[in-house]
């Protein structure tokens, strides 16, 4: 996940008013992609005429959006009664205003803006690059609360890119680099006092991308120049404390680099036609190769992943190192659930000694494509996901068809006269796999359902239902009308399979844990939306947010408060049919959560209300706010009906919100943790001014924010500085100004989550400070129970959220179902739960689901205990003798070394231990 910027932290600030593809980086990179909310944003155009679709016409965007706004403000009324009682508008409670101070942006097309200093001293805060490139494009600012561009010197032509460096000391200014715009430019702009001045650095190349990391007491960057090919560029590194020397040149060849944490560069370069993993010591200015076939690296927390393409097989492969390990330069192959060829890997959080992944891939199977045939009609067919394989070549049969008031779904109606025949049933009023079920009970040697439409239907099943053993297909409306009405009077239908091969019958996007060591994982989340669809609560460790696709095809929002152990519905009290559901990746235009680390359990989302998310009509969400990290939900008393921008400032003493569709520009503010909202009075504010947007000024204590308006009538930007200092003018006392508030896990049992009771403060929402400093949390361990364990490598929980045995691991059979693997529940890494008299339900081979005691005598036990601990002292006095063996591997999990070339499965040889896809 993206890291919140600290004082001296550069920050490229989300101006958000087109939301466009992803563009192509210029590195070209490929592989693996990090699972995080988007964090840079293109200025073009006033948000009130953007539309969700991006594939539409600017004109029929600005024509729709204008008929939105029409139609909210005549609907007004209506849309209120979406909203519970409580969010209705209330009195507002007076209050003081934040202190407004304007500015005109000097760039009239888009812009960027940067921030490029640290808190303290008179040096430049912002760095603006304006989108035309035909001339000087680049402005600093001195002062943030008077803020006022100027030109920034030393630059003669159009920029394409700024690069803020991280400073090593929060005092000294920040290095910056513009990359020109122009081709034919072979130089860079380096400045030292945080964009005031700039250096033209002449290069003997073209620089297309650059990346800069502190290193030591230099501020060392890496550049990357375009090759005649496409795709493939020079690496090298520059100092910036050396101005006048020359890029060192890393490699030639280079399709992907990227600074690690430890100070190392990492890159892929071609050799002939195979990709190699690399890394680049800067220090002893040398290169080691790591991996071959790699097409992607990422890190990401602790751990530092690698992927690999088989040349001839293209499968993906996923590996796993670590970057500040006893071996960072060694990785080792980590082993997934699952049967089919992945397509492709999100890194979704690395931290607390497990990884978290989502993989995409496809199931596929040794078959043909299926037909069904009465009489002269011929259609192709669908098999369902939980139908057993077709193996006949050809079965015909008589057929009985149901008719709409009948669709299959009472057991006491209709099925008298199925037995041996093939059933056609419309789709509706039940679920599909209960259709088969009561088929393949009175008899039934195969079932047809017909959808409502003429679009493919995907037939899915929970992981707990029975699956029938009777082949289920489906059918197009139209095709199922033409078999079911065959002018030729045919009573015998024809289901028959075409050539067999390799096909691909489904894909899958699943959220996947590991064990400590990042090697093992096993299914957290099966049916996610889309990889990018699970996010990180970033106010509340442990919790996660996730979209996924519930059994009614409805994208609906889950939360996990154990490090997605197990997961629960966001609203789970709610009637399923009007939960509350949350765009985590905002694929439907409302914008993302806002959260901020300082502000314990503090989420401002906009929500859905109804049985999923509706990515038809984003207008329909609104501004939720949650005190306690998820678990309970409040409507905002906001003044629009719509989603908002929002942010969250000063560990959570002030919420800044503003309508994201709205044709007006009005910001809101709380200073009472949601109880109360006001709105800010903007100068210069009239008809054709719009709301474009906003940002918190870094480093959790700030007290700032800024936003950014488009005058349609003068195509010009105006950026307001809101200080809410004047509003709070005392720090906080930390004896009588604070509240105290304890995570809770998924059963709300207080004070308990992930083994321990974590007590935080947050400032009262009474009191009128700000928050300078606040009491240290307060922690203390609790007794381990269900939610404090992950199922180990081999075990799922069920996928049926809300079921009464949700918390048990049974086997997922992707991990060779013939094998005993007797290890069910694994701690979860940073849970910190006492064991206590706590036992877990145990149900594998050898053991007895209802008593979970093991299937062995007293007697035997012991003997095997006895056994175990003369082994255990053996190889301890072996390891002694051997240690300077053993010197090369892991400290934690005993993993082996994997050689560049010789790249190996880790886990033991003998293939009756190995577990491996």
């Amino acid at each position: 996940m993206v890291r919140l910027a600290t004082l001296s932290a550069v920050l490229v600030v989300a101006v958000v008013l087109l939301l466009l593809p992803a563009a192509t980086d210029a590195r070209g990179r490929v592989g693996l992609r990090r699972s995080q909310p988007r964090n840079h944003f293109s200025v073009k155009q006033p948000l009130s005429v953007l539309s969700t679709n991006p594939s539409r016409s600017a004109k029929e965007d600005e024509g729709k959006a204008a008929a939105a706004a029409a139609a909210s403000a005549s609907a007004a009324g209506s849309k209120q009664q979406q909203k519970p009682a409580s969010s209705l508008r209330a009195r507002r409670a007076a209050a003081t205003q934040p202190t407004v101070a304007s500015h005109v942006v000097p760039e009239p097309g888009g812009f960027e803006v940067f921030w490029a200093a640290n808190l303290t001293g008179n040096r430049p805060r912002f760095v603006l690059r304006g989108y035309n490139t035909s001339r000087p494009n680049v402005y600093y600012t001195l002062s943030l609360s008077n803020v006022n561009y100027v030109a920034s010197a030393g630059i003669s032509e159009g920029i394409d890119s700024i690069v803020v460096a991280d400073t090593m000391n929060k005092n000294q200014n920040s290095v910056v680099y513009a990359l020109p715009a122009s081709n034919a430019s072979k130089a860079m702009y380096l400045s030292q006092d945080s964009g005031q001045t700039f250096n033209k650095i002449v290069l003997p190349f073209h620089p297309v991308y650059l990346e800069a990391k502190p290193h030591s007491s230099l501020d060392l960057s890496m550049l990357m120049a375009p090759t005649q090919m496409s795709g493939i560029f020079s690496l090298y590194t520059y100092t910036a404390k050396n101005m006048g020397a020359s890029p060192v040149l890393v490699s030639n060849n280079v399709l992907n680099a990227s600074f690690l944490s430890n100070g190392t560069i990492m890159y892929i370069r071609l050799a002939g036609s195979v990709p190699i993993l690399s890394v680049y010591y800067p220090d002893a200015k040398k290169s080691v190769d790591v991996l071959k076939n790699c097409d992607g690296f990422l890190e990401m927390g602790i751990y530092l992943f690698a992927e690999t393409v088989d040349p001839v097989t293209h499968a993906l492969t996923l590996y796993v190192s670590s970057p500040t390990g006893p071996t960072p330069n060694t990785f080792y192959v980590t082993t997934f659930p699952i049967q089919g060829d992945i397509m492709w890997f999100d890194i979704v959080d690395g931290g607390f000694n497990t990884a978290l992944v989502v993989a995409h891939h496809a199931e596929t199977k040794m078959q043909g494509d299926f037909f069904i045939s009465v009489g002269s009609v011929n259609v192709s067919t669908w098999k369902a996901d939980f139908s057993p394989d077709f193996n006949a070549s050809i079965t015909t049969a008589e057929f009985v068809v149901f008719g709409q008031d009948n669709p299959g779904c009472n057991a006491d109606y209709g099925w008298a006269n199925v037995k041996g025949k093939i059933v056609f049933v419309p789709r509706g009023q039940c679920k599909f796999i209960e259709k088969a079920q009561l088929a393949e009970m009175n008899g039934a040697i195969a079932i047809v359902i017909i959808n409502y439409n003429d679009t493919t239907l995907h037939m899915i099943a929970p992981d707990t239902d029975q699956r029938p053993t009777i082949p289920v297909f489906a059918v197009k409306y139209s095709e199922g009308y033409a078999l079911t009405h065959s002018v030729s009077g045919a009573k015998k239908a024809v289901i028959y399979q075409g050539a067999v091969g390799k096909q691909i019958v489904n894909y899958h996007t699943a959220l996947y844990q590991s064990d400590n060591t990042g090697l093992q994982y096993s299914v957290s989340l099966k049916d996610l939306f889309d990889g990018t669809d699970v996010t990180r609560v970033l106010s509340q460790r442990n919790t996660f947010l996730s979209n996924f696709i519930n059994d009614d095809d409805q994208v609906s929002t889950l939360i996990s408060f154990n490090r997605v152990a197990s997961w629960d519905y966001l609203d789970k009290d709610s009637d399923p049919t009007n939960g509350l559901h949350i765009d985590v990746a905002g694929d439907s235009g409302v914008p993302p959560p806002a959260f901020s680390t300082g502000a314990a359990g503090i989420v401002l989302a906009n929500g859905f209300r109804g049985p999923g998310i509706d990515y038809d009509h984003p207008e329909d969400s609104f501004l939720h706010v949650s005190l306690d990290g998820g678990y309970n939900w409040t409507p905002a008393n906001v003044r629009d009906i719509g989603p908002y921008t929002a942010h969250v400032i000063n560990d959570g003493t002030v919420f800044v919100a503003a309508s994201a569709f709205s044709d007006t520009a009005v910001i809101e503010f709380s200073i009472d943790e949601g109880n109360t909202w006001a709105t800010v009075n903007l100068p210069g504010v009239g008809p054709d001014v719009y709301f474009a947007g906003m940002f918190p000024e870094p480093g959790v204590s700030s007290m700032v924010s800024y936003a950014y308006l488009y005058n349609t009538t003068s195509g010009t930007w105006i950026g307001y500085t809101l200080n809410f200092q004047p509003m709070l003018p005392t720090p906080c006392n930390v004896k009588t100004d604070f509240t105290r508030y304890t995570p809770s896990d998924s059963d709300g049992a207080a004070g308990c989550a992930m083994g321990s009771s974590v007590t935080y403060f947050r400032r009262s929402p009474s009191k009128t400070c700000y928050i300078s400093s606040y009491p240290a949390p307060i922690y203390a361990q609790c007794p381990c129970k269900a939610t404090d364990y992950m199922c180990a490598p081999g075990y799922m929980r069920s996928q049926e959220i809300g079921d009464d045995n949700a918390l048990l691991c049974k086997r997922d059979n992707s991990y060779y179902p013939d094998k005993c693997l007797t290890t069910e529940y694994l701690p979860i890494p940073g849970s910190s739960c006492l064991l206590g008299n706590f036992a877990l339900p145990y149900n594998t081979c050898g053991s007895s689901p209802s008593t979970g005691k093991k299937g062995m005598s007293d007697g035997a036990v012991a003997a095997i205990v006895l056994v175990v601990l003369i082994v255990v002292a053996v190889l301890a006095l072996l390891a002694v003798k051997y240690r300077n063996k053993f010197s090369g591997m892991f400290a934690a999990g005993g993993r082996r070394e994997v050689p560049y070339g010789n790249v190996q499965n880790p886990h033991d040889d003998d293939d009756e231990d190995m577990l491996t896809t």
